[in-house]
């Protein structure tokens, strides 16, 4: 097989700035998103990705959970990568 995984962490979020550890569901699906500084991070990461790696005529399929600061990620992710499909 050719295909090829990669993870991503999120960046900075509020729980982060907090010190909280924020892994109820209920609270972290509405709350505990990305800061700036970690949207920003993620930008920035995609930015490093595909400066150094020439995989910009591949389809990218992001998954992410539920989770708020999860979810802005892939968000930004899907943003920024040349060719993705829904995440």
């Amino acid at each position: 097989l050719r295909n090829e995984y990669g993870a991503v962490r999120h960046g900075e979020s509020e729980a982060n700035v907090a010190r909280l550890i924020s892994s109820e569901p209920q609270i972290g699906i509405e709350r505990h998103g990305l800061t700036v500084h970690g949207r920003a991070q993620v930008a920035e990461n995609v930015r490093r990705f595909l400066e150094t790696n020439e995989r910009s005529n591949v389809d990218f399929h992001i998954v992410s959970s539920d989770f708020r600061r999860a979810k802005e990620t892939a968000e930004i992710l899907q943003a920024n990568l040349p060719r993705t499909t829904p995440i």
